[in-house]
Formats: structure tokens, sequence, C-alpha cells
């Protein structure tokens, strides 16, 4: 008969021997990357977050995704991250995120490209001094910003500059004209732009926009009040002046005939109004038909000289173009060439022709050349006055047509 003591002994050796397997078991070592950390999964979970309406769940996972060494050289991150960023209002990180992602590409995904276009040629990055400072102003764009995308991007701007606690920042601006306390300052795609905010700017004095030095500023005491000079508003840049040249043509329909004509404009142009408003005085010099039409005859070609003087207002379309109404006026002598009149010829010699020209202009932003590109497209109604004596040869008659001209502007 078996002893307790010894009952209890061999129970012991029994379980240790069935629990082994299952300790083994339980003992084994983690794998050495858990699926929670893996690339493929922070990438699926910033996709799950981003399509379920939860950008800032998604941009943990993509930028944690990007520190995995898979992710370092992977652009489809750097596109998501951008994208994230974007709609998460940091414009800064997109820009970056969105340069890192082209940078890495051998070739720019299409489905991106006009994303990375739009970050990186529509805002420019601006180095802000004096935001914080007491009374300091506000940049204002110096023309309506149109695109919604835009006006947004500005409007964030301006809250974090509303939060600036330091004396300085930088943050991304659409590109363009900005007027800070009188000046209009240009911001560019390419480089930093500075803006000085301090209500100091524009003050009598010297230094940057007109900065007082250091050694004009009082201490404020009892009847010693520090007036602070008030930004001068009305101040504006000179007048932007350029030459211009263009050349085209025109059809239009004379006493119910139908005809054609080209030209060459060349002449300077003035910008009134920085940026808006632009006049223009040129000397033109074309071919076209000013004799009127009799019976089944038809009429020889005449040369023309003469001058044009125009208006243009133009507002930016986006930062490449800009477009606005033109109105023109144009006045010049045309004669028939006399070699190409007919035998016996009894009709004017000469004719004076003017008249108004009303269409769109459209024209391109500064290049690093200087030189923009220029469209018109209008339509013209003219008077042609016979310069002559004799039967039927004092009556006038008129043209009515539509044309082209295309140039460049140049600074």
């Amino acid at each position: 008969m078996v002893s307790y003591s010894a009952f209890r002994a061999w129970a012991g050796v029994a379980v240790c021997l069935l629990a082994t397997p299952f300790g083994t078991v339980l003992a084994e070592p983690p794998p050495d990357e858990s699926p929670a950390t893996s690339f493929s999964h922070r990438m699926a979970q910033g996709a799950f977050f981003l399509e379920g309406g939860l950008p800032r769940q998604a941009l943990a996972e993509f930028e944690a995704a990007a520190l995995l060494p898979e992710g370092q050289a992977e652009p489809t991150v750097h596109q998501l991250l951008a994208k994230t960023r974007y709609q998460l209002g940091e414009l800064a990180g997109a820009v970056d995120s969105a340069r890192t992602a082209a940078a890495l590409s051998a070739r720019v995904d299409p489905e991106f490209a006009g994303f990375h276009d739009f970050l990186t040629t529509r805002f420019g990055k601006v180095l802000i001094i004096g935001g914080s400072t007491e009374g300091a102003v506000r940049p204002e764009p110096a023309t309506p910003l149109l695109d919604p995308e835009l006006k947004r991007a500005f409007e964030r701007a301006r809250s974090e500059l509303d939060q600036v606690s330091d004396g300085s920042t930088s943050v991304y601006l659409p590109v363009g004209s900005y007027r800070v306390a009188g000046h209009i300052i240009e911001v560019s795609a390419n480089g930093v732009t500075r803006m000085d905010l301090r209500p100091s700017i524009d003050a009598s004095g010297s230094g940057v926009y007109g900065e007082r030095r250091g050694d004009d500023r009082r201490r404020k005491g009892p009847g010693n009040v520090q007036k602070r000079a008030r930004p001068n508003r009305r101040s504006l840049p000179p007048p932007d002046g350029a030459f211009l040249l263009q050349g085209g043509g025109a059809g239009y329909v004379q006493q119910g005939n139908g005809s054609a004509s080209a030209r060459v404009v060349t002449g300077v142009e003035l910008g009134v109004v920085p940026m808006k408003v632009f006049i223009s005085a040129a000397l033109i010099a074309g071919v076209g038909r000013a004799e009127r039409f009799r019976g089944g005859a038809v009429a020889p070609p005449a040369g023309s000289v003469g001058g044009r003087f125009a208006g243009a207002v133009m507002l930016p379309v986006g930062s490449r173009l800009q477009l606005g109404p033109m109105f023109a006026w144009s006045i010049a002598g045309h004669a028939p060439f006399v070699a190409l009149l007919p035998p016996g010829y009894l009709g004017p010699a000469a004719y004076l022709v003017q008249g108004p020209e009303l269409g769109v202009r459209f024209a391109g932003r500064s290049t690093p050349t200087h030189v923009r590109p220029v469209v018109e497209v209008y339509a013209f109604v003219t008077e042609s006055s016979p310069q002559g004596s004799g039967e039927d040869q004092t009556k006038p008659h008129v043209s009515a047509g539509v044309g082209l001209d295309v140039g460049i502007r140049t600074p």
C-alpha cells in the first residue's frame, strides 16, 4: 500500500511533466516586429483615418510611418503627409512634405503633380518681424484674393500671426502683392520674403522701411508720453514704366464686304497703380484696306501709320496670370499703294481712320527675366474719312471687326 507521502511526491512529478509543454509555449519570445508597428500597418491605419474624416489621427500614423526605414525613402508617405497637413491647415509642413516627395521620386506621380505645383508655386515663405509687438500692423492683399483656397490660406496665416508670442516667426502666404503700412511688398514662391510689422514702419527717419533709430526713442513718464508715428497709408511706390511690343491681325466688315489687316504696335506703358491700372501710348504701323468698294472692283491695299492710346485694369488670376478689361483709341492715316491702283482711279488718295477698341487683356506675372507676355483680344469700330475733294469723296464710312494682338512687356 502506497503511503500518503509517496503519493504526494509522484503527483508533483506528474504535474511538472504535464505543465512543461504549456510553459514552453507561454515563454516563447514575441516576434521581432509587431504588426502594430510595421510600415504597411501604419500606412493602412493612416489611410483608414483619412477616409474616415480623422486627419489628425491619420497624420500621426503617416508621421510614424515616415520615421521607419521603409518610409524614409518612400515618396508615397510624404505625398500623404503633404495632403493631410494641408487639410489641417499646416501649410509650411505641407510644402516641405511635397518637396520631399518630389525629391524622392524619379518622376512625379501625375495625380500628385498638380497638388505639388499648387503648393510650391502659389505660396511663398515670409519671415515676419515684430508680429507680436504692441500695435503691430497686419499685411493686407493689395488686390482681392478671388480663389477661395488662397483666401482661406491667408486667413489661417493671419490667425497664426495673432498667436505669435516671440519677436519673429515665419508663415506661408499666397503669392502676390501685400500692403504693409503703405508699402507694397511682393511675395514670391522662390526664396524668403521679409515683412517688418512693427509700428515704427514708415515713421520719419532712417532704417528699414523708414524705421526710427534707437537713439530717437524716449522713455515714457509723466508729461513725457511717446507718440507712435502713424503709418502713412497713402504713400505708393513710383509708377512702373515698361516697353511694349505687339503684333497681330484683324478681320472686319466694310460697307458689306469682308477684309483683313495686320499691324505692329510699339510704345511705352506705365503702371499708374502697380499691378492694377496700366496706360500706354504707342505707334502703330499696318496694312489693310481703307478704300471703299465700288461695284465689283476690289479695293487696293493701303498702308497706315498712326498712334494708339490704351488703358487696362488688371486683376491677378492665380500666381502666373493677370487679366482685365481694356479700352483703346487708335488714329492713323491710310493711303492706298500707288503702284497697285487700277488705271483711271479717281477715288481718295488718303484717309483718316480712327475709332475705339474694347476687349480683354491677358498678361503674365513677373518672370526672372522681367519679360511678361501680353495678349489682347478686342472688338473695334472705326470711321474712315476721305481726305480729298470731288464728287462722293467726302463721305466717311464705317468698319467693324475683331482683332488679336500678341506681344511682350519688359521689364
